[in-house]
C-alpha cells in the first residue's frame, strides 16, 4: 500500500533524525550535483526540525509544493519497500526504471527515443532473454559462448530483430547508430549484475571472474625501478655539544611490483640519488625475506586492515613462488653482470632478464603507476620539490632556507605505510579485490612454479659470491683484489697451489673480510682487508666513495673510515653531505639494509651524536698475524 512521507515518519520515528539516514560519501556524488544535494539535504533537515514550509520556501525561493515533492521523493512509496532516503536528495535521481508509455518512434512518427531501448526489450518477445543468455555464456566461460564486445553484441541484437521480422521503419532503424550506445550500456550493466549474481550463488567465494587468458599470472612478471622521492627531509646532528637541524637531500626508493596482481613485493630505501648494483640485488632478495610490521613513531601513521607484503604470511621458503621474468630499465646498475647473473642463475632466481627498450618505459607501466600514487602523497608536504620547476606546489624560497619540518624518520615511515596500505586497497582492475587478496587466491588455486628450497635460502642470505685471480707479492704471499683493496689470509695458502682463481663469499653489509671457498664451494677460511679498513662495518658503496675521495685529495690516512666520517662532518651544511652522514652512521652501527628496520634504526637518524665513542680509533680489533701485514696499497677491482 502506498504511503506518503508523513505516514512513513509516523511508522518509523527514528527517521525524524537526519543522522539516522544512510550517509552518501560526498566524493561519490558527481561534482555538478553536489551543490543541489547539499541544498536538498538542508531543506530536509529544516522540515524534520519542525520549520514551516512557508519559511523554508521563502528562504530558498521555492514553492511549498517543491518542498513537498522533495520529501515525497525521499520517504513516500510502498510501505513494504525501503525508501530511498539520502539517495533521493541527489538532483535528477530516478527512483525507478523509466517505463516508456508512448509507442516506439517510427519514420512517420518521430517522437523521441527516450526509454526506447528498454521498451524494445519488453515488446519484442524473447529479446531480453536471448541477449542475457549471450552475456551469461561469456561471463561463465562456456565453451559455446563468445568473447562479447559492444559491436558484436549490437550485431546480435540486429540479427535477432531480423529473424523475428521486426519492421524496418521502427526503432532502432530510425536511429543513425541503430541504438548502438544504448546496447553498449546495457551490455556493461548486465555483465556486472550477472557477475555479482554468480559470486552470491557461490557464497561469495573470492575468485577472479573472466581473467583474460593472455594476462600473466602471479610472479610471472615483476617490474623493478627506482624513483627519487619528491620530498627533502631533515635530521638532527649533535656536534660539539650543540644540536643542529640539517636539511637532508632527497632519497631514492627501489620498488619491486608484481604485474598480474599489482602487489608491491619489496622496497629499499637508498640514502643516495640512485642505487648501485648491490642494492638492486637487495630489492630482489627482499621479495623472499620475511617482513614484519613496525611501530610507527609518527602520530597518525598506521596500517589499514589487511596491509602488508606477501612475504609476511602468504608463503614460506618451502613454497616460495618462482619469478618468471624481471623487467628493468637500461640503467648501468641494472645491466651489471652481477645483477644479470643473479637473476638468470639456476642457483638463485632462475628467471628471465629483460632490460627493455632504452628510454621507452612502456613495458614497466605498473611500477610507474606505483610511483605516481606515492608522489600524490609526498606532494602534500610543504617541502616537496614537486614535479618540476614550474610546479606551484614546489617548496617556496622562504621555506627552502630552513630545514624541512618533516624528518627523515617520518618520511621513511610514510613510504613504508603507503606501500603497505596500497596492497590492501581494492582495485577496479582486480574486480574490486585487494592486490594481496588476489595474490592469495592465485597462490592457492593457480599453477605457479615454486622455487627450490636451496635457491630460496640463498636469496634470503645477505652473502654474495664472486671470483678473483690469486696474485703474489714480492715475498711470495698470496692475495686477491676486491673492491680496490688487497685481501690476505692463511686460507689463500690452502688453494693457491691448486687453482689460479679464488671463489669467495662476502657480506654486502660488511666487506672487512671475505670467506674463501675451495673447488667444491666449501669454506676454507677468511681473507681480510688491510687494518685501516677494519674499524667499522662498511659496504662497497662506502669503500668506493672513500677510494675516489682519497684519490682526489691525495690524502695520507691511517684510519679511512673515521677520516671519511669526520670529512663529512666538516661539510655537513650541504644537503647531500647530511644525507651521507646518516647513511654512513647507519652502516657503521650495523643498522643498514634491514627489510624491517628495528625501532632503534628509526630514531637514530633523527638524532645522531658525533661525539660518541664508536668513532674512537682505540676500538680497532686486535691485529692478527693472519692479516699478513698492514699494506694498504690500492688494488684494481
Amino acid at each position: 500500500m502506498y504511503i506518503n512521507w508523513r505516514e512513513r515518519l509516523n511508522q518509523h520515528p527514528y527517521l525524524w533524525q537526519l543522522s539516522n539516514w544512510p550517509l552518501i560519501p560526498f566524493n561519490e556524488i558527481p561534482a555538478k550535483k553536489r551543490r543541489g544535494y547539499l541544498r536538498n539535504q538542508t531543506i530536509v533537515s529544516h522540515v524534520l526540525s519542525g520549520k514551516t514550509f512557508s519559511a523554508i520556501a521563502t528562504e530558498y525561493n521555492l514553492s511549498e509544493g517543491s518542498i513537498h515533492k522533495i520529501m515525497s521523493r525521499c520517504l513516500a512509496g510502498d510501505d513494504t519497500d525501503d525508501p530511498p532516503l539520502s539517495k533521493a536528495l541527489i538532483p535528477h535521481f530516478r527512483r525507478s526504471n523509466y517505463n516508456r508509455k508512448s509507442p516506439l518512434p517510427s519514420l512517420t512518427n518521430s517522437i523521441g527515443a527516450q526509454g526506447a531501448f528498454s521498451a524494445l526489450l519488453d515488446r519484442v518477445p524473447g529479446l531480453r532473454r536471448h541477449l542475457d543468455e549471450h552475456i551469461l555464456a561469456d561471463v561463465t566461460d562456456q565453451a559455446w559462448g563468445q568473447n562479447i564486445k559492444a559491436n558484436v553484441f549490437h550485431s546480435t541484437l540486429l540479427a535477432f530483430l531480423e529473424q523475428n521480422d521486426w519492421p524496418h521503419d521502427c526503432y532502432p532503424y530510425t536511429e543513425v547508430l541503430r541504438g548502438y550506445e544504448s546496447c553498449r550500456l546495457y551490455l556493461n550493466k548486465r555483465r556486472h549484475e550477472l557477475e555479482l549474481d554468480i559470486i552470491s550463488k557461490h557464497d561469495r567465494e573470492i575468485r577472479v571472474l573472466d581473467r583474460v587468458k593472455s594476462d600473466p599470472t602471479a610472479y610471472s612478471e615483476i617490474q623493478i625501478d627506482h624513483h627519487c622521492v619528491d620530498t627533502p627531509s631533515s635530521v638532527l646532528l649533535e656536534f660539539e655539544g650543540r644540536i643542529q637541524a640539517q636539511r637532508v637531500d632527497r632519497i631514492s626508493l627501489l620498488v619491486a611490483r608484481d604485474v598480474a596482481t599489482t602487489v608491491n613485493l619489496s622496497y629499499v630505501f637508498i640514502l643516495n640519488s640512485k642505487p648501485n648494483q648491490y642494492e638492486i640485488l637487495i630489492c630482489i632478495d627482499r621479495i623472499y625475506q620475511p617482513w614484519k610490521r613496525i611501530e610507527f613513531r609518527t602520530p597518525g601513521f598506521k596500517y589499514i586492515p589487511g596491509a602488508g607484503y606477501p612475504s609476511e604470511n602468504l608463503f614460506c621458503l618451502e613454497s616460495a613462488p618462482a619469478i618468471g621474468r624481471v623487467l628493468l630499465d637500461n640503467a648501468l646498475e641494472n645491466t651489471a653482470n652481477s645483477v644479470r647473473s643473479h637473476i638468470t642463475s639456476a642457483d638463485y632466481l632462475g628467471a628471465t632478464f629483460s632490460a627493455g627498450i632504452p628510454k621507452l618505459p612502456k613495458d614497466r607501466n605498473w611500477i610507474e603507476f606505483a610511483f605516481k600514487i606515492l608522489c600524490e602523497g609526498s606532494h602534500m608536504f610543504k617541502s616537496t620539490s614537486g614535479t618540476g620547476p614550474a610546479d606551484p606546489t614546489r617548496e617556496s624560497v622562504k621555506n627552502s632556507k630552513k630545514p624541512p619540518i618533516i624528518s627523515l624518520t617520518a618520511l621513511e615511515e610514510f613510504i613504508e605505510m603507503s606501500l603497505a596500505n596500497e596492497n590492501a586497497k581494492p582495485r577496479a582492475t582486480l574486480k574490486h579485490l585487494t592486490p594481496l587478496t588476489d595474490l592469495e587466491y592465485l597462490l592457492s588455486s593457480a599453477y605457479i612454479p615454486r622455487l627450490p628450497i636451496n635457491n630460496a635460502q640463498a636469496l634470503v642470505s645477505s652473502t654474495r659470491r664472486a671470483r678473483a685471480r690469486i696474485h703474489f707479492n714480492e715475498n711470495g704471499q698470496p692475495y686477491i683484489n676486491f673492491c680496490y683493496r688487497k685481501y690476505r689470509g692463511k686460507s689463500l695458502y690452502k688453494i693457491c697451489l691448486n687453482q689460479k682463481y679464488a671463489d669467495f663469499e662476502f657480506d654486502e653489509n660488511d666487506i672487512r673480510w671475505v670467506t674463501v671457498l675451495d673447488s667444491n664451494y666449501s669454506s676454507v677460511g677468511k681473507a681480510y682487508a688491510p687494518k685501516s679498513w677494519q674499524s667499522h662495518p662498511h659496504s662497497t658503496r662506502t669503500r668506493k666513495f672513500i677510494h675516489d675521495l682519497r684519490k682526489k685529495l691525495k690524502a695520507d690516512i691511517k684510519n679511512n673510515l673515521t677520516w671519511y666520517f669526520n670529512y663529512l662532518l666538516e661539510h655537513k651544511e650541504l644537503p647531500g653531505r647530511a644525507r651521507e652522514i646518516v647513511r654512513v652512521y647507519r652502516e657503521f652501527t650495523n643498522q643498514s639494509y634491514q627489510f624491517t628496520p628495528t625501532l632503534s634504526s628509526y630514531h637514530q637518524d633523527t638524532y645522531i651524536s658525533t661525539d660518541d665513542d664508536w668513532l674512537d680509533d682505540s676500538e680497532f680489533p686486535e691485529w692478527s698475524s693472519e692479516y699478513f701485514g698492514e699494506d694498504d696499497e690500492d688494488a684494481s677491482i
